[in-house]
């Protein structure tokens, strides 16, 4: 069970989503899986970049999640919990 479990009444239609996304995920190949988190974490780089640093280009906050991309390495054993 996940540690952010509703507390209360879930409505139908945010359950319906969920459910369909976590179907979506746990189709995915593990190869897919890989993928899909590497999108996400380069994703989250360029947010937080382009939040802290208003002025930076899109163009460099890639460049920047490029760089940060070749200094994490994961397990492919090791994988975030949904």
């Amino acid at each position: 069970m996940s540690m952010f479990a509703p507390t209360g009444p879930i409505d139908p239609e945010l359950k319906d989503l969920l459910d369909k996304a976590q179907a979506r995920y746990e189709a995915m190949t593990p190869d897919e899986q890989a993928e899909m988190w590497r999108e996400q974490r380069k994703s989250w780089v360029r947010g937080e970049l382009t939040f802290a640093y208003p002025n930076m280009t899109a163009e460099e906050a890639d460049r920047r999640a490029r760089e940060a991309e070749a200094h994490v390495t994961l397990s492919p054993k090791v994988r975030p919990t949904v």
